[in-house]
């Protein structure tokens, strides 16, 4: 375990290193484990030199509609799909799941051409939508959860003349915090760092994200290492932040522990 543990953490040790070490001390062989002196001018440029913190303010915005719409529209649906038994809902469920085994590069040209077609090119809208109303893995993963949850609760909600929605957040949404945690924990990570979705989508500079931002540290003669590793350091820091402040629901939704009473 502790092999398994120094070689997960040995990219990203390397990557705070780099980060924090003189220019002369970037490609010098062999390399200096530790980053003697301490250098954080790369930072400073990562926030001078190019707009880091509005494409931060930017990532967080388009990450937190995708997180929000997530949750909202596949608990709804999950909920419908895990209590309740009407016509072709298995034949439904089925579609959706089968939504998981299709490549996203496979629906990448289709989707721009019908978004340019609405002029959503160049927007945020083509990122949010499709993740918010087409999630199958999410759908999937909370209806699961809510399978385990007794029947009772809705019945005895139902007694007291509660109508569907209101069981849904009243009764149902509480008790799915465990899985709703992990699915936005997922949901957060992949799209900060959803880099091929942005790059064909947004075109404006003042409209970048994190991952497009960072990527312009890159061209075609050089490759600004401190910077980059700066500025990944930086991107980093929200997903571990996220994770801490989930962690206890993020491990019982994984676990599926079921429903405390």
């Amino acid at each position: 375990m502790l092999l398994f543990t120094f070689i997960t953490i040995g990219p990203f040790y390397w990557m705070i290193s780099t980060s924090l070490k003189q220019t002369d001390h970037l490609i010098k062989m062999p390399p200096d484990l530790l980053p003697i002196p301490i250098n954080f001018h790369y930072y400073v440029d990562v926030f001078t030199m190019v707009p880091m913190a509005k494409a931060i303010v930017n990532s967080f915005m388009l990450t937190f509609a995708i997180v929000i719409g997530t949750l909202f529209f596949s608990s709804l649906a999950a909920f419908a799909f895990s209590k309740y038994k009407f016509k072709y809902s298995g034949l439904l469920f089925a579609i959706i799941l089968s939504s998981l085994i299709i490549p996203q590069q496979a629906s990448l040209i289709p989707m721009y051409v019908a978004f340019s077609k609405i002029h959503w090119i160049d927007t945020y809208w083509p990122l949010i939508v499709p993740a918010t109303l087409l999630n199958g893995y999410a759908v999937f993963l909370i209806r699961q959860f809510m399978i385990g949850i007794p029947d009772d609760y809705m019945e005895a909600a139902k007694l007291d003349g509660s109508s569907a929605f209101k069981i849904y957040y009243s009764i149902m949404l509480p008790l799915c915090k465990p899985v709703l945690a992990s699915l936005a924990l997922f949901t957060f990570i992949f799209h900060w760092n959803n880099y091929l979705s942005q790059l064909i989508y947004i075109n404006s500079e003042n409209k970048f994200t994190v991952p497009l931002l960072i990527a312009t540290f890159r061209d075609s003669y050089k490759l600004d290492w401190g910077r980059l590793m700066a500025g990944a350091t930086v991107s980093i820091l929200p997903s571990t932040l996220f994770y801490f402040l989930s962690q206890k629901f993020f491990l019982e939704g994984i676990t599926f522990s079921g429903v405390k009473g």
